[in-house]
């Protein structure tokens, strides 16, 4: 699981371990603020299931609708807290969208690159053990979907 709270001083060697390591049939669970902070020459195509978006720090929060079900939706509940999102990201090449907030941002896609699955989340995972259930369920259903577990 990958996501960041702060600029990445990383190179764009960091976008090239991970594209080898899904190239290897390795998984990836991406969460915010990824699309908006991220290292130069960081590939989101092959990466993530969204696109760069230049709009950080939107607070989301209320319902959200499930637009495709999936094992990874399943039990998550439709009421979420106030949390902070990318600005609706877009899908990358080849994503499908999984559920969005009720403003219409993105929050949750899969994507599949050969053999590796990509489950990003558009909802920042501070304070997770101590938030609804739903987003607590969701990023743990994401592990265990990428995983293979469920």
């Amino acid at each position: 699981m990958m996501w960041t709270n702060g600029a990445q001083t990383g190179s764009a060697t960091l976008s090239s371990n991970l594209i080898n390591f899904i190239s290897s049939g390795g998984n990836v669970v991406t969460g915010v603020f990824l699309w908006s902070i991220y290292p130069s020459g960081f590939d989101h195509n092959q990466i993530t299931a969204f696109q760069k978006t230049d709009s950080q720090s939107h607070p989301a929060g209320g319902s959200i609708t499930i637009t495709s079900p999936t094992t990874i939706t399943n039990g998550i509940g439709t009421t979420m807290p106030t949390f902070f999102d990318n600005g609706n990201p877009s899908l990358s090449t080849g994503a499908t969208l999984l559920a969005t907030y009720s403003d219409g941002d993105s929050l949750l896609a899969v994507k599949n690159v050969g053999s590796s699955t990509l489950v990003s989340i558009n909802a920042f995972p501070s304070n997770i053990n101590n938030s609804t259930a739903t987003i607590t369920k969701m990023f743990g259903n994401a592990i265990l979907y990428s995983a293979g577990v469920i």
